[in-house]
């Protein structure tokens, strides 16, 4: 095998082990995007649940001190 043989195969390699290195990076930056996304979006719904709650005990004591105004005014 002449010496250009040997250094092209060598080159062809070394081009496919760096274009495996670089779909491993990209999978990775995918992965990491994704990853991100879903911490968003967790932390999105956790957020609007405890408004939820909020709303809700708001509305319940709302109900509460109508109720209790009904039975027993407030004085005047």
């Amino acid at each position: 095998m002449s010496v250009v043989a040997v250094l092209a195969v060598l080159a062809l390699t070394v081009f496919i082990v760096l274009l495996i290195g670089a779909r491993h990076v990209c999978v990775q930056i995918e992965a990491d995007r994704r990853a991100e996304i879903a911490r968003t979006r967790r932390a999105q719904r956790q957020a609007e649940a405890r408004i939820n709650r909020m709303a809700a005990s708001a509305i319940h004591q709302m109900i509460d001190t109508a109720h209790r105004n009904r039975i027993d005014p407030p004085p005047q």
